[in-house]
Protein backbone atom coordinates (compact mmCIF):
# COMPACT_ATOMS: atom_id res chain seq x y z
CA UNK A 1 0.00 0.00 0.00
CA UNK A 2 1.47 3.69 -0.86
CA UNK A 3 0.51 6.20 1.65
CA UNK A 4 -2.64 7.30 0.34
CA UNK A 5 -4.29 3.89 0.73
CA UNK A 6 -3.04 3.27 4.01
CA UNK A 7 -5.42 6.00 5.02
CA UNK A 8 -8.01 5.14 3.05
CA UNK A 9 -7.54 7.53 0.29
CA UNK A 10 -8.17 5.63 -3.17
CA UNK A 11 -8.49 8.64 -4.96
CA UNK A 12 -8.22 12.05 -5.17
CA UNK A 13 -10.26 14.99 -6.82
CA UNK A 14 -9.71 18.85 -7.80
CA UNK A 15 -12.29 19.37 -4.31
CA UNK A 16 -9.65 17.34 -2.34
CA UNK A 17 -6.47 19.46 -3.54
CA UNK A 18 -8.09 22.62 -3.29
CA UNK A 19 -9.15 21.61 0.15
CA UNK A 20 -5.32 20.67 0.94
CA UNK A 21 -4.25 24.24 -1.13
CA UNK A 22 -6.05 26.21 1.89
CA UNK A 23 -6.01 24.66 4.40
CA UNK A 24 -3.81 21.54 5.59
CA UNK A 25 -6.06 21.56 8.83
CA UNK A 26 -9.53 21.12 7.00
CA UNK A 27 -8.21 18.37 4.76
CA UNK A 28 -7.23 16.26 7.76
CA UNK A 29 -10.63 16.87 9.21
CA UNK A 30 -12.70 16.06 6.22
CA UNK A 31 -10.51 13.64 4.45
CA UNK A 32 -8.61 11.79 7.41
CA UNK A 33 -11.46 11.60 9.66
CA UNK A 34 -14.68 11.73 7.62
CA UNK A 35 -16.05 15.19 9.34
CA UNK A 36 -17.63 16.93 6.14
CA UNK A 37 -19.71 19.93 7.02
CA UNK A 38 -23.59 20.77 5.93
CA UNK A 39 -24.57 21.21 2.98
CA UNK A 40 -24.65 25.08 2.06
CA UNK A 41 -26.98 27.22 0.24
CA UNK A 42 -24.41 28.18 -2.47
CA UNK A 43 -23.92 24.53 -2.95
CA UNK A 44 -27.33 23.79 -3.54
CA UNK A 45 -28.34 26.49 -6.10
CA UNK A 46 -25.12 25.08 -7.95
CA UNK A 47 -26.90 21.71 -8.05
CA UNK A 48 -30.63 22.86 -9.06
CA UNK A 49 -28.67 24.97 -11.50
CA UNK A 50 -26.60 22.21 -13.55
CA UNK A 51 -29.84 19.89 -12.95
CA UNK A 52 -32.06 22.10 -14.93
CA UNK A 53 -29.30 23.90 -17.52
CA UNK A 54 -29.03 19.97 -18.42
CA UNK A 55 -32.60 19.28 -18.65
CA UNK A 56 -32.83 22.47 -21.08
CA UNK A 57 -29.68 21.14 -23.03
CA UNK A 58 -30.63 17.61 -23.50
CA UNK A 59 -34.02 18.25 -24.88
CA UNK A 60 -33.22 22.11 -27.31
CA UNK A 61 -37.15 21.64 -27.55
CA UNK A 62 -37.85 22.12 -23.39
CA UNK A 63 -39.05 25.70 -23.10
CA UNK A 64 -36.91 27.45 -21.10
CA UNK A 65 -39.63 27.85 -18.26
CA UNK A 66 -39.81 24.04 -18.03
CA UNK A 67 -35.98 23.97 -17.47
CA UNK A 68 -36.42 26.83 -14.73
CA UNK A 69 -39.30 24.12 -13.28
CA UNK A 70 -36.78 21.47 -12.66
CA UNK A 71 -34.08 23.99 -11.19
CA UNK A 72 -36.79 24.98 -8.62
CA UNK A 73 -38.00 21.67 -7.59
CA UNK A 74 -34.56 20.35 -7.07
CA UNK A 75 -33.71 23.46 -5.25
CA UNK A 76 -36.84 22.95 -2.79
CA UNK A 77 -36.09 18.90 -2.33
CA UNK A 78 -32.79 19.39 -0.89
CA UNK A 79 -33.91 22.26 1.32
CA UNK A 80 -36.84 21.08 2.92
CA UNK A 81 -37.35 17.38 4.68
CA UNK A 82 -34.38 17.25 6.84
CA UNK A 83 -31.81 15.82 4.02
CA UNK A 84 -29.26 16.99 5.73
CA UNK A 85 -29.19 16.26 8.96
CA UNK A 86 -28.81 19.53 11.85
CA UNK A 87 -28.82 21.56 8.57
CA UNK A 88 -31.23 24.33 8.59
CA UNK A 89 -32.10 26.91 6.07
CA UNK A 90 -33.88 30.05 6.39
CA UNK A 91 -36.62 30.32 4.13
CA UNK A 92 -36.45 33.89 3.47
CA UNK A 93 -32.99 32.68 1.73
CA UNK A 94 -34.25 30.08 0.21
CA UNK A 95 -36.55 32.46 -1.70
CA UNK A 96 -33.41 34.37 -2.65
CA UNK A 97 -31.68 31.11 -3.66
CA UNK A 98 -35.16 30.47 -5.98
CA UNK A 99 -35.18 33.95 -7.42
CA UNK A 100 -31.18 33.74 -8.81
CA UNK A 101 -32.16 30.72 -10.47
CA UNK A 102 -35.41 31.85 -11.68
CA UNK A 103 -35.16 35.36 -12.20
CA UNK A 104 -36.42 38.66 -10.93
CA UNK A 105 -37.19 42.08 -11.35
CA UNK A 106 -36.25 45.34 -9.48
CA UNK A 107 -37.86 48.33 -9.66
CA UNK A 108 -34.86 49.49 -11.78
CA UNK A 109 -32.84 45.82 -13.43
CA UNK A 110 -34.20 42.77 -14.63
CA UNK A 111 -32.09 39.62 -13.84
CA UNK A 112 -32.88 36.66 -16.28
CA UNK A 113 -31.70 33.77 -13.78
CA UNK A 114 -29.18 31.70 -14.05
CA UNK A 115 -30.70 28.93 -16.13
CA UNK A 116 -31.87 31.09 -18.60
CA UNK A 117 -29.08 33.00 -18.78
CA UNK A 118 -27.03 29.37 -18.86
CA UNK A 119 -29.28 27.91 -21.59
CA UNK A 120 -28.90 31.38 -23.86
CA UNK A 121 -25.11 31.09 -23.47
CA UNK A 122 -24.76 27.01 -24.21
CA UNK A 123 -26.98 26.26 -26.28
CA UNK A 124 -25.47 27.42 -29.55
CA UNK A 125 -23.20 24.46 -28.23
CA UNK A 126 -25.95 22.02 -29.38
CA UNK A 127 -27.02 18.85 -27.24
CA UNK A 128 -24.11 17.42 -25.24
CA UNK A 129 -22.78 14.16 -26.30
CA UNK A 130 -22.70 13.05 -22.65
CA UNK A 131 -23.87 14.83 -19.10
CA UNK A 132 -21.91 14.14 -16.27
CA UNK A 133 -19.27 12.40 -17.51
CA UNK A 134 -17.00 10.42 -15.09
CA UNK A 135 -13.20 10.97 -15.61
CA UNK A 136 -9.94 9.36 -13.91
CA UNK A 137 -6.07 10.38 -14.60
CA UNK A 138 -3.02 9.41 -13.52
CA UNK A 139 -0.66 12.17 -12.92
CA UNK A 140 3.35 11.63 -12.83
CA UNK A 141 4.44 10.45 -9.52
CA UNK A 142 0.79 10.41 -7.85
CA UNK A 143 0.27 6.81 -5.89
CA UNK A 144 -3.51 7.39 -6.86
CA UNK A 145 -5.53 8.08 -9.77
CA UNK A 146 -7.26 11.74 -9.75
CA UNK A 147 -11.43 11.11 -10.17
CA UNK A 148 -14.29 13.74 -11.42
CA UNK A 149 -17.38 14.48 -13.44
CA UNK A 150 -17.43 16.07 -16.55
CA UNK A 151 -20.69 18.40 -16.53
CA UNK A 152 -21.01 18.93 -20.34
CA UNK A 153 -19.00 17.27 -23.09
CA UNK A 154 -19.28 18.15 -26.99
CA UNK A 155 -17.59 15.65 -28.86
CA UNK A 156 -18.31 17.17 -32.35
CA UNK A 157 -16.88 20.39 -31.08
CA UNK A 158 -14.13 18.93 -29.23
CA UNK A 159 -14.80 20.83 -25.84
CA UNK A 160 -15.41 19.93 -22.61
CA UNK A 161 -18.13 22.87 -20.14
CA UNK A 162 -18.42 22.90 -16.84
CA UNK A 163 -21.35 25.41 -15.06
CA UNK A 164 -20.51 27.63 -12.50
CA UNK A 165 -23.51 29.30 -10.79
CA UNK A 166 -21.17 31.77 -8.80
CA UNK A 167 -22.48 35.57 -7.02
CA UNK A 168 -20.74 37.45 -9.37
CA UNK A 169 -19.05 36.75 -12.74
CA UNK A 170 -14.67 35.97 -12.14
CA UNK A 171 -13.20 39.31 -11.28
CA UNK A 172 -11.80 40.57 -14.84
CA UNK A 173 -13.10 37.71 -16.72
CA UNK A 174 -9.82 35.27 -15.08
CA UNK A 175 -10.64 31.77 -14.46
CA UNK A 176 -9.96 31.70 -10.57
CA UNK A 177 -7.02 29.26 -9.29
CA UNK A 178 -9.18 26.34 -7.81
CA UNK A 179 -11.55 26.33 -11.68
CA UNK A 180 -7.68 26.20 -13.67
CA UNK A 181 -6.74 23.43 -11.41
CA UNK A 182 -9.88 21.82 -12.15
CA UNK A 183 -9.46 22.23 -15.99
CA UNK A 184 -6.14 21.16 -15.95
CA UNK A 185 -7.16 17.79 -14.85
CA UNK A 186 -9.96 17.46 -16.78
CA UNK A 187 -7.78 18.46 -19.82
CA UNK A 188 -4.87 15.84 -18.96
CA UNK A 189 -7.46 13.07 -18.48
CA UNK A 190 -9.42 13.81 -21.99
CA UNK A 191 -6.62 14.34 -24.47
CA UNK A 192 -6.08 17.58 -23.71
CA UNK A 193 -8.91 18.92 -25.61
CA UNK A 194 -10.44 22.27 -24.50
CA UNK A 195 -11.64 22.74 -21.58
CA UNK A 196 -14.25 25.87 -20.95
CA UNK A 197 -16.06 27.68 -18.15
CA UNK A 198 -19.28 28.72 -18.64
CA UNK A 199 -20.29 31.35 -15.58
CA UNK A 200 -23.79 31.83 -15.01
CA UNK A 201 -25.20 34.81 -12.63
CA UNK A 202 -28.85 36.15 -12.23
CA UNK A 203 -27.81 38.50 -14.43
CA UNK A 204 -25.49 37.59 -17.19
CA UNK A 205 -23.44 34.51 -17.95
CA UNK A 206 -19.94 34.56 -20.01
CA UNK A 207 -17.88 31.36 -21.17
CA UNK A 208 -14.12 30.99 -20.15
CA UNK A 209 -11.48 28.94 -22.31
CA UNK A 210 -8.37 27.36 -20.22
CA UNK A 211 -5.34 27.87 -22.52
CA UNK A 212 -3.01 24.99 -22.90
CA UNK A 213 -0.18 26.95 -21.41
CA UNK A 214 -2.40 27.55 -18.22
CA UNK A 215 -3.57 24.22 -18.03
CA UNK A 216 0.37 22.79 -18.30
CA UNK A 217 1.17 25.60 -15.07
CA UNK A 218 -2.28 24.14 -13.12
CA UNK A 219 -1.34 21.16 -13.48
CA UNK A 220 2.08 21.04 -12.57
CA UNK A 221 0.02 22.71 -9.26
CA UNK A 222 -2.01 19.41 -8.92
CA UNK A 223 1.22 17.12 -9.36
CA UNK A 224 3.17 18.80 -7.01
CA UNK A 225 -0.06 19.27 -4.15
CA UNK A 226 -0.93 15.70 -4.28
CA UNK A 227 3.30 14.91 -3.71
CA UNK A 228 3.12 17.15 -0.51
CA UNK A 229 -0.08 15.24 0.63
CA UNK A 230 1.59 12.08 0.27
CA UNK A 231 4.93 12.92 1.55
CA UNK A 232 2.82 14.50 4.47
CA UNK A 233 0.43 11.05 5.09
CA UNK A 234 3.80 8.98 4.94
CA UNK A 235 5.40 10.42 8.13
CA UNK A 236 3.00 8.11 10.08
CA UNK A 237 0.31 5.05 9.84
CA UNK A 238 -1.83 7.41 12.56
CA UNK A 239 -4.22 9.51 12.17
CA UNK A 240 -4.15 11.17 15.35
CA UNK A 241 -0.36 11.58 15.09
CA UNK A 242 -0.66 13.41 11.65
CA UNK A 243 -3.83 15.75 12.87
CA UNK A 244 -1.19 16.36 15.89
CA UNK A 245 1.31 17.80 13.27
CA UNK A 246 -1.06 20.54 11.37
CA UNK A 247 -1.68 23.61 13.66
CA UNK A 248 -6.06 24.44 12.75
CA UNK A 249 -7.37 27.67 11.73
CA UNK A 250 -10.87 28.37 12.05
CA UNK A 251 -11.05 31.77 10.73
CA UNK A 252 -11.81 30.91 7.36
CA UNK A 253 -14.89 31.33 5.53
CA UNK A 254 -14.38 27.25 5.16
CA UNK A 255 -15.27 26.07 8.40
CA UNK A 256 -18.78 25.79 9.75
CA UNK A 257 -19.58 26.46 13.28
CA UNK A 258 -20.33 22.43 12.93
CA UNK A 259 -17.14 21.57 11.49
CA UNK A 260 -15.34 23.58 13.96
CA UNK A 261 -17.16 21.95 17.00
CA UNK A 262 -15.95 18.32 15.31
CA UNK A 263 -12.48 20.00 14.27
CA UNK A 264 -11.85 20.93 17.73
CA UNK A 265 -12.05 17.69 18.87
CA UNK A 266 -10.03 15.96 16.20
CA UNK A 267 -6.81 18.68 16.72
CA UNK A 268 -7.57 19.15 20.82
CA UNK A 269 -8.28 23.07 20.68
Amino acid sequence: MNAFETHGVRHLSASSLNTARYGLDSWVAQYLFGQRGPASLHMWRGVAGEDGVAAGLSDPDMPVEDAIAVAERVLRTKTTGGRITGTIFDKDEVEKTRELLAGYSTSRTEYPGVVRNALEALRPYGVPSAVQEKIEVELDGVSVPFTGFKDFSYDEHGVDVDLKCPGRLPAGGVIPPDHRLQGAIYWAASGNRAQRFCYATAKEATILELDADTCRTALRTATGIARTLERFLSLSKDREELAGLVIPDYSGYRWSPSQITSAQEIFGY
